[in-house]
């Protein structure tokens, strides 16, 4: 765990017409972070397949995603949905000059999530000796531990807040109360992520590592010395 203190500003308050005299404010941000762990894994594995006979390719295409399928309902802790399906029509010219279709090119993907790593990278290996490429696999921290680690980091921060703000008015001879507080995350997560040039082991299991991710939340608030 970290914390952090952002630079503070003396704010003189005003008063209100008939109101005894605010005392003087100060506005500072304190921030704090947690490590999530990255316990939500999905990846994100096709098959492609080009020829001259579209509808050779495509039932090529169709008994190798097929067979990936039934890999996949082999682990039941994780989620499979068939992804997007593209015929492309590759063009040339042919001696005439004339451009027109040579070939096709049919492209499915196949998403997969859960949160077990182990198993995610075993089946990963298994579809890839189907003939299954992978072409992306990230983990992030699933919605439940991002919020705890938020929660953490945020009563952090508010206890920072809490320890920064009676240092300033001691050292100004003032008691003190806090004015109004505002809790938000710093910044976007961002996911671990490992492209496709990935390739199963000798044991046919893709090595996966979910690491974990920094959650850092930032306390902005201001304080008001009693006169």
């Amino acid at each position: 765990m970290a914390t952090f203190l952002l630079p503070l500003t003396l704010v003189p308050a005003l008063a209100t017409a008939g109101s005894k005299p605010a005392g003087t404010r100060i506005e500072f941000s304190a921030q704090a972070q947690r490590m999530a762990p990255n316990d939500l894994g999905r990846a994100a594995a096709f098959v492609e397949i080009a020829g001259t006979d579209l509808n050779e390719i495509a039932q090529r295409a169709n008994t190798t995603l097929n067979a990936a399928l039934a890999i996949a309902k082999t682990f039941p802790t994780v989620a499979t949905q068939t992804g997007t399906s593209r015929t492309t029509p590759i063009y040339g010219k042919g001696k005439s000059g004339v451009t027109s279709i040579e070939s096709w090119r049919v492209h499915s993907e196949l998403t997969l999530e859960t949160r077990d790593a182990a198993v995610l990278g075993e089946l990963l290996g298994q579809l890839q000796t189907a003939g299954i490429a992978v072409s992306d696999v990230n983990f992030a921290p699933s919605p439940e531990a991002r919020r705890k680690a938020e929660d953490d980091a945020a009563i952090d921060a508010i206890r920072v807040f809490r320890e920064k703000s009676a240092r300033y008015a001691g050292a100004l001879k003032r008691p003190y109360k806090i004015r109004q507080l505002d809790i938000r995350a710093a910044s976007s997560l961002l996911p671990v992520t490992r492209g496709a040039a990935m390739i199963a082991d000798e044991s046919n299991t893709l090595p996966v590592e979910p690491g974990s991710s920094n959650v850092v939340m930032v306390v902005k608030g201001e304080i008001e010395l009693v006169e």
